[in-house]
């Protein structure tokens, strides 16, 4: 399997091949099925791999459902990424454009474009309370 490619079309051109062999007479056993079929994924599951060779009794179907579970985990993983990655982008123009002005919401006067330490209403208490001491 080449990296990033589908999980699902790895098994089945696996199983096809599997398949071929038997009808030629040449029959695997499923131990060194497993084996071959640990052996053709990128790195990116070597962990998965390794876990799965030092289980005992792992059958075939079961090292399957944990690489295709695995798979999917990766893609969820990814596609997180992605979006954060865009986010981000995103967040980082939209400072460029309005020079960095602040676009949350103030906690003193519940208004937007300006943070409560930068405040008129805050600053104005600020000054009184200094002019009382």
């Amino acid at each position: 399997m080449q990296k990033g490619g589908n999980m699902m079309d790895h098994f089945l051109k696996f199983d096809e091949m599997c398949m071929w062999m038997q009808a030629v007479g040449d029959e695997i056993s499923q131990d060194k099925q497993l084996v071959i079929l640990l052996g053709s994924f990128p790195e990116e599951y070597n962990q998965i791999s390794k876990i799965i060779e030092n289980m005992p009794c792992m059958d075939l179907l079961q090292a399957k459902k944990m690489l295709r579970r695995e798979f999917e985990s990766m893609a969820r993983k990814e596609k997180t990424e992605v979006a954060l990655k865009a986010i981000t982008k995103s967040r980082k123009f939209r400072f460029g454009r309005k020079g960095g002005k602040f676009e949350g919401k103030c906690f003193a006067c519940n208004r937007f474009g300006h943070k409560k330490e930068d405040c008129w209403k805050n600053r104005r208490v600020q000054e009184d309370k200094n002019e009382q001491d």
